[in-house]
């Protein structure tokens, strides 16, 4: 299991290096006061496999990408300001160093797999400040996701490794995870949510995660038809208003709350 999540995790970490794989040859669009002025028209003159340089700046706008792979690089989440959602349809992006008010949302229509790099983010102040859905892979790593109504939300179709995140004070749910989803949560911190920590649909692997502070349950979790659950262990889960393992009588694995 450890060793299909690290093979996964480099594979997309590839991903948010350049997005080459699609054969055409890379190059670097800038946006900034000079050159260009608008996200949106970057990403309507780029060609697939490009990567958009963000300097500093505020930017009121919402962002749609469709069909193309794409690296977005904003210049530090205390620089880069996008106040707008960014909307993928059928196409591979990674996205980092960008404070994004106004949410995620990643999904396929046409395409039979995209892929999803988020590292070194901030997304707050959304409905759903992270939906993942469709055909696709995710990698969420070390962003801050946090001030949303829900903090992240995995819909069926997608695999997902999330990692090292920040996932808290968001009015509902930190996570929710629903069946057919599959989905790794490692080291992060999902706390102080208004609503359960934790959602999980389903199966899940979760380890060594800190769950806690929530206004209900810090895990909340429901058997799929098929019986299949919540692994994991070495999560410290404490101090959860709702209780800390939701139901009791949910088949918990041992040691999955240190």
């Amino acid at each position: 299991m450890v060793q299909s999540i690290r093979i996964l995790i480099f594979s997309l970490t590839l991903l948010g290096v350049g997005l080459w794989l699609n054969g055409v040859a890379q190059q670097t669009l800038t946006v900034c006061p000079h050159c260009y002025h608008s996200l949106q028209q970057a990403i309507q003159e780029a060609n697939p496999g490009d990567v958009i340089i963000i300097e500093p700046g505020r930017y009121e706008e919402d962002i749609v990408i469709v069909g193309k792979d794409l690296t977005l690089q904003g210049a530090g989440v205390e620089k880069v300001i996008l106040i707008g959602s960014i909307e993928i349809h059928d196409a591979s992006v990674a996205i980092s160093g960008i404070t994004i008010e106004g949410g995620i949302r990643s999904h396929t229509i046409e395409r039979s797999q995209q892929e999803l790099t988020v590292e070194d983010c901030v997304i707050r102040n959304a409905s759903h400040g992270l939906t993942i859905a469709g055909n696709t892979e995710a990698l969420i790593r070390d962003n801050r996701i946090v001030s949303n109504d829900i903090g992240m939300e995995l819909k069926e179709g997608t695999d997902s490794i999330i990692i090292g995140n920040d996932i808290s004070h968001n009015t509902s749910f930190g996570v929710l995870k629903w069946f057919l989803a599959q989905a790794h949560l490692l080291e992060n911190s999902i706390r102080e949510n208004g609503d359960d920590g934790l959602v999980i649909l389903g199966a899940a692997f979760v380890e060594r995660n800190v769950i806690r502070d929530n206004g209900d349950c810090g895990v909340w979790g429901v058997l799929s038809k098929s019986g299949a659950h919540v692994e994991g262990k070495d999560n410290e889960i404490a101090n959860n208003k709702g209780g800390d393992l939701c139901p009791p009588d949910y088949p918990w694995p041992e040691g999955f709350k240190k």
